[in-house]
Order: C-alpha cells, then sequence, then structure tokens
C-alpha cells in the first residue's frame, strides 16, 4: 500500500449458509463487471475493479469486506473526507449477508497532510480521541472508538517514510486489531447471562446441601431429584458458552499480539490503543473468565 488511501472495512458474522451467501453476494459484483467466479473453494480475493479494489477473505466465525480508493487529500481537513464506499455499488453494499459486527473507516495519509488539531476537529471526536505512534515511530495513528453518524468507526494513519509492504502490514494489523475487539467481545452478554443464572444455582446447590445434611431417607429421592435437575441445567449452560468464551480469550490473545506487532509508543498526553483496551477490553475479558471458571467448578 501507498499512502493517501481510503479504505472501508466490513466484518460480517455468517455461519456456514452466511459464507455460502457470501461467496454469491461476491460473485453477483464481479459477474456485472464482468471478471472471472470464485471457485466453492476459494476463501480469499484481490480484485482491482476499475474504481476501487476489494479485498473478500472468509474466516471461520465472519467474513471481512475491505473496499480501496485513492483519496485526494485537497481539502481533507476542510471537509467531510471522501470515503472507499462512496464508489462501491450501493444497493449491492447494503445487501451483503450477515450480521455487521465491525464498519470502519480507514484514511491513510502522509504525515505532512496536515496537523493532528485539523484531524481531531473535522475527522475524530475530540473528547474521546486515542492516539499513539506506531511502526517503531515511522507513522501515527488517531481513533476515537466511537460510531459515527453513518454506523462507521474512524481511523486516521498519517503514514511517514514507511515502504509500500511495510504499510500494507500495519494496516493489515489495524484492522485486525479492531476485528478481534468486537470479535472477543461477543462473549460479554453470554457472561452477563450466565452470571444471574449461576448466582441462583450457586444459592439452590448452597440450600440443598443444607438439607441433604438433615434428610431422612423418605427425603433422599426428592434430594437426588433435585442434584440431577441442577446438573443437567448447569452442564446445559457450560455446553452452551463455553465455547463462545473460549473463542473469546482466543480473540483476546490475537488482539495482544496484534497490539505488540504494531510497535505502538505513547504521544505524551494522549490515550495509547493499548491503553484504551486496557480500560475498556480487559474487564470484559475478566468477566467472561469468571464466568467460564463459576460454571465449570459450580458443575464440578
Amino acid at each position: 500500500m501507498s499512502a493517501q488511501l481510503a479504505i472501508a472495512y466490513i466484518v460480517m458474522l455468517a455461519d456456514a449458509a452466511g459464507r455460502d451467501a457470501s461467496r454469491a453476494h461476491l460473485c453477483a459484483l464481479l459477474r456485472e463487471r464482468h471478471q472471472p467466479l470464485p471457485d466453492a473453494e476459494t476463501t480469499h480475493l484481490r480484485l482491482d475493479l476499475g474504481t476501487f479494489r476489494i479485498r473478500w477473505e472468509m474466516h471461520t466465525e465472519f467474513v471481512t469486506w475491505t473496499f480501496m480508493r485513492p483519496l485526494e487529500v485537497a481539502g481533507f481537513g476542510e471537509r467531510d473526507p471522501a470515503t472507499a464506499i462512496q464508489v462501491v455499488p450501493q444497493e449491492w453494499l447494503q445487501a451483503l449477508p450477515g450480521q455487521c459486527l465491525t464498519a470502519l473507516h480507514l484514511w491513510v495519509l502522509p504525515t505532512s497532510v496536515f496537523g493532528a488539531s485539523s484531524l481531531v476537529k473535522h475527522v475524530l471526536l475530540e473528547d474521546t480521541l486515542v492516539a499513539s505512534t506506531v511502526a517503531d515511530g515511522h507513522g501515527e495513528v488517531y481513533t476515537d472508538f466511537a460510531i459515527h453518524a453513518d454506523s462507521f468507526s474512524r481511523m486516521v494513519l498519517l503514514a511517514g517514510g514507511m515502504t509500500p509492504r511495510r504499510l500494507g502490514r500495519l494496516v493489515q494489523r489495524l484492522l485486525e486489531i479492531e476485528t478481534y475487539r468486537m470479535a472477543a467481545l461477543l462473549g460479554l452478554p453470554l457472561a452477563r447471562e450466565a452470571a444471574r443464572q449461576l448466582a441462583h444455582a450457586e444459592l439452590e446447590l448452597a440450600q440443598l446441601a443444607q438439607a441433604v445434611r438433615g434428610a431422612t431417607r423418605e427425603d433422599e429421592p426428592i434430594l437426588l431429584d433435585r442434584l440431577t435437575r441442577l446438573a443437567a441445567d448447569l452442564e446445559s449452560q457450560y455446553a452452551a458458552t463455553h465455547a463462545r468464551f473460549a473463542a473469546s480469550a482466543a480473540y483476546d490473545e490475537l488482539l495482544n499480539r496484534r497490539l505488540t506487532d504494531i510497535a505502538e509508543a505513547r504521544i505524551e498526553g494522549m490515550q495509547s490503543v493499548r491503553d484504551f483496551m486496557q480500560r475498556r477490553l480487559t474487564p470484559a475479558m475478566s468477566t467472561c473468565r469468571s464466568s467460564d471458571r463459576r460454571q465449570a467448578a459450580l458443575s464440578q
């Protein structure tokens, strides 16, 4: 990649049927552009469609769509910046299969285009601004981790003297950080619901344990039935949530690797990307791990 790019990155959650639908949707676009179609085994595709480039990649739980176009930097800080999706067929874009997990506008610009004050005023929200140097000081990344009026979050990368290959790797890592952050958070609603159910189960188990101490022979069948039902409920809940919690832990690990890969350093007076993750994501992951451990302990 070279600087002066507008990138739109969309991640759609998709099951097996959704992944097939995603491939068919890609084929519909390529057919209109008289491009060769991917076969049933294709999981990754990059094409130049003239007005924009597209990168499509299929993963286990989601499908990523990346659209790229050259960016005219004149007046970038004076009006709403051009986006990559403006040149994508809108009716086709609105019909992307699956449920949207992440939608991000990323602008890659030369460091010399404008200062950070212009960037904050016209592109990002100043009160939630996150910024740091990346790639061992060769670039600066700015974001606000906010959803803007167009339902996209925003990120700006000021690229210094990086080679196109290094810049491409950095952009890929930044997109992956946003993907893995949101994918890791998929476990949080389940963890909150599990915590409520566990509180009731723990109370019932304590009551059963107390009843067992003074139980008579006639009480034992009733208590055994209650214990069996409680065990079945716990096993069912554990089976339904453990895979999701394990996936969240794996995504969190990948996220931390990507944070290391971008070689981030703090900009004085600014919250860094890693700082944001530690304040916002780490408590969520701790909640998931706690619920998973409580389920396993209670079941045991």
